[in-house]
């Protein structure tokens, strides 16, 4: 007998979810309680188990977005049954509802996860893409060429779409901003456009040959005249500003990019939310959630399963093991080491050299004590 596994509702809050990543592949034979594959909601990613024991035929593909209770798989008691009468059932709730309007057939359209992706860097409307069913990547990217086709500016950028970059915008002209246009002029995919710093004796002048603009607040002129994408928060000693500064634009509809070095190690099943700078030599472990705006200084060692919130600044040397929760703006010091399990509330401070073994209430500053030795002669 063929069994139908649906997709499982993991968040109250989620209606679609994305499949990462197949465990077990077509025809594979499966026991119940096996992890299959592993999904992605907005909040975090989980292993979904077999149901049932038996052959395993996927039914959706990695990268594609679900909505909660579609068919997921088939499992087969026999691998060569005839599972018709399930794929069916299937076909039968895919097909289109009628109106009540007008009697028109309007087919639910689903989105691959880089197609959703790449709608949402490039602000394309989705639902004015005609599709059968699935959206994917190659069908956004379309859309994108036709509409630099028809609005060229830059007779050379313009004219080659498949050299696609994001056009980013630095808040901040300190020296974080020289780490941040480090990382961008080492890593393809950006195109610095300017930079914004509060300081009027700054403006005018240039960092690494970028241009400061003019104050912060001009973010929202320059995006409605559409001359950049996404902004990038480079200041972290103030961390209660750059929260506010990232929730201010981010109400606008603003995006923040993810300024990731290329010698960042990021392991499997990760999830990173958006507005986070890491630095080089920093490393995600595996099945780890990164909030927004969070600020990681080189060697930041972020172990598995972890759970970072947003705004959080880190110091270089800042190394946690497994299972270790952070709330949202938590400023870390410098070589600092965390054990596993361990829990830090929201809107603490962990000072220089800490070594946490229990959990850190919200709003606690936890303090190291130095002892100097003298010298008798």
């Amino acid at each position: 007998m063929a069994i139908l596994q649906r997709i499982p509702m993991v968040n109250p809050n989620d209606d679609h979810i994305c499949l990462l990543e197949w465990l077990k592949n077509q025809d594979d034979y499966v026991h119940k309680g096996d992890i299959i594959a592993v999904i992605e909601t907005s909040k975090a990613v989980f292993d979904i188990e077999a149901e049932s024991s038996g052959y395993l035929v996927p039914l959706v593909e990695t990268g594609e977005n679900s909505k909660i209770g579609m068919a997921l798989a088939v499992i087969k008691d026999a691998i060569d049954e005839d599972y018709s009468e399930v794929l069916a059932i299937v076909r039968s709730e895919s097909e289109p509802a009628e109106t009540s309007s007008n009697d028109q057939k309007i087919k639910e359209k689903r989105t691959t996860k880089k197609a959703e992706l790449l709608a949402n860097k490039y602000q394309v409307d989705l639902n004015g893409i005609l599709s059968d069913g699935l959206i994917r990547e190659e069908d956004v990217m379309a859309i994108i060429e036709k509409r630099n086709k028809e609005n060229v500016e830059d007779l050379v950028e313009d004219a080659y779409p498949g050299n696609l970059f994001q056009k980013v915008l630095i808040l901040g002209g300190g020296r974080g901003a020289v780490q941040v246009i480090d990382v961008i002029l080492r890593k393809p995919g950006f195109k610095i456009m300017g930079i914004l710093d509060d300081e009027q004796s700054l403006v005018g002048k240039y960092i690494l040959g970028y241009k400061i603009l003019g104050p912060v607040e001009q973010a929202l002129n320059l995006w409605e005249k559409k001359l950049f994408d996404a902004l990038v928060i480079s200041f972290s000693n103030d961390l209660e500003r750059r929260a506010q500064t990232y929730e201010k634009f981010a109400k606008h509809g603003i995006p923040f990019a993810n300024i990731i070095d290329p010698g960042v190690s990021i392991h499997t099943n990760v999830a990173i939310g958006e507005g986070n700078v890491i630095m080089p030599f920093c490393r995600i472990g595996s099945c780890s959630i990164i909030g927004n705006n969070n600020f990681l200084s080189a060697y930041v060692n972020i172990e598995h399963h972890n759970r970072l919130g947003s705004h959080c600044t880190f110091g270089p040397g800042v190394l946690t093991s497994g299972r270790v929760n952070i709330g949202d703006k938590v400023k870390f010091g410098t070589g600092i080491f965390m054990e596993p399990g361990v829990h830090i509330g929201d809107d603490s401070i962990i000072a220089s050299g800490s070594i946490l073994t229990t959990n850190v209430p919200p709003r606690t500053l936890v303090k190291t004590i130095v002892t100097h030795k003298m010298s008798v002669r």
